[in-house]
C-alpha cells in the first residue's frame, strides 16, 4: 500500500505536503493581497517616507563626529562605539588599542568583541583553529542597558519597524 495515499490531517481531509502559499487559511490568502500581516498593520513605506528616511540619515551622516579618544573625525558614527566615561562616539580600533595596552597577553591569547559592548582576552590552543578557544576574561567596555543619545538616534533612523 502507498503511503502518500493515507496521509490526513486533523480534520480528516486529504494532505500531500501543502505549504502555506497552498494552505486554505484567510490569513495567508488575504496576506498576499493586501499586504497586511494577520494583525492589520501595513509595513510597505510610501516613497515619500523613504525619501524622508534617506535624507534624514544623510544629514545625520553630515554631522561631523571627533572621536573622543584620538581626536580625529570619525567616518562612520554607526561602527563606533561609546566611550567609557563621556558617552561620546570613539574608533573602534581606539578602543581596542586602549583595552590592549591594559592587558597583558600571554601566548596564544587575543582580544576580540564579543558582542553587546563587550570585549574578551581569548586563548586559542591551536592559533589556526579559530572555532575552538576560551574565553577567560570579559572586558565591559560599555555599561548594559545604558542609553547613549547618538546610537538611539541612528538605531531610530535606520528602524524599519515605526
Amino acid at each position: 500500500m502507498d503511503r502518500t495515499d493515507s496521509r490526513r490531517s486533523r480534520n480528516g481531509k486529504k494532505s500531500w505536503g501543502s505549504n502555506w502559499k497552498d494552505s486554505s487559511s484567510k490569513d495567508n490568502r488575504n496576506a498576499s493581497k493586501t499586504q497586511k500581516t494577520r494583525f492589520g498593520r501595513s509595513y510597505a513605506l510610501s516613497a515619500e517616507e523613504i525619501s524622508e528616511r534617506e535624507s534624514a540619515i544623510e544629514e545625520f551622516k553630515a554631522k561631523e563626529s571627533v572621536c573622543a579618544m584620538c581626536g580625529q573625525s570619525i567616518s562612520d558614527v554607526a561602527i563606533s562605539m561609546a566611550d567609557k566615561n563621556s558617552g561620546q562616539p570613539v574608533h573602534f580600533d581606539c578602543v581596542l588599542d586602549a583595552i590592549s595596552k591594559q592587558e597583558k597577553l600571554k601566548d596564544g591569547e587575543k582580544i576580540i568583541y564579543i558582542g553587546q559592548g563587550r570585549f574578551g582576552v581569548v586563548y586559542f590552543e591551536n592559533p589556526h583553529d579559530m572555532k575552538h578557544f576560551v574565553i577567560r576574561k570579559i572586558i565591559e567596555w560599555e555599561e548594559r542597558g545604558k542609553v547613549i543619545g547618538w546610537r538611539a538616534e541612528i538605531s531610530d533612523l535606520y528602524s524599519k519597524v515605526r
